[in-house]
């Protein structure tokens, strides 16, 4: 994510570096946090939030970049931890919550429309989104993902690799008619989309 504006304390100890009151212009909104670097180890662990910031940033140098997407997104990177020189080592836990979305211009939302079960209205498929993970092995354990919106609610877990990777099991709700008949929700049986990309 671009970044400006960036203000650190620094301290130094014996054996390692403290980047202390972090802050920074990010993506649209403000970075924060404290990250605390060993040299001799070749080690870091800290604790970064990045708030109010574009989700069109997020996406910017991804595959979605030329999507028709909005939102704003905060994020926390708490007790991250490992080696510098190797991202496979990362440890430590990923939360980002997500409002004001637009995500309908996405091909796995084009993907479940293409099932044909549902009747939407024109309103955006998903508005609100979180996501909580792990970190571990390159990768974000995601223990819960949901996305909710006016027509439908989708719920799941798994994997997101740092190369954006994806190995997700999504449950989807409605809240809609079913091949035209109104007032039936449904819980559609699980979703495997187990790709190396959302393509």
């Amino acid at each position: 994510l671009p970044f400006s504006n960036l203000r650190i304390d620094l301290f130094a100890g014996k054996n390692e570096l403290s980047l202390d009151h972090i802050t920074a212009l990010c993506a649209g909104g403000v970075l924060s946090g404290k990250v605390v670097v060993a040299p001799e180890m070749g080690t870091f662990w800290g604790t970064l939030r990045i708030g109010n910031t574009d989700i069109r940033q997020w996406v910017a140098e991804t595959a979605f970049k030329e999507k028709k997407v909005s939102g704003t997104v905060d994020a926390e990177f708490r007790e991250v931890r490992g080696s510098l020189s190797d991202p496979k080592t990362f440890e430590g836990e990923a939360t980002l919550a997500m409002r004001d979305l637009y995500l309908w211009d996405m091909p796995l939302f084009y993907n479940m429309l293409s099932l044909k079960l549902f009747s939407f209205h024109t309103n955006p498929i998903f508005t609100t989104g979180l996501l909580r993970s792990r970190i571990s092995g390159g990768k974000f354990i995601v223990e819960e993902v949901a996305f909710q919106g006016e027509d439908v609610d989708m719920r799941g877990n798994g994997k997101i690799g740092f190369d954006g990777s994806l190995d997700l099991v999504l449950n989807t709700r409605t809240k809609t008619v079913i091949s035209g008949i109104p007032g039936v929700n449904i819980l559609e049986s699980a979703i495997d989309l187990v790709k190396d990309n959302i393509y």
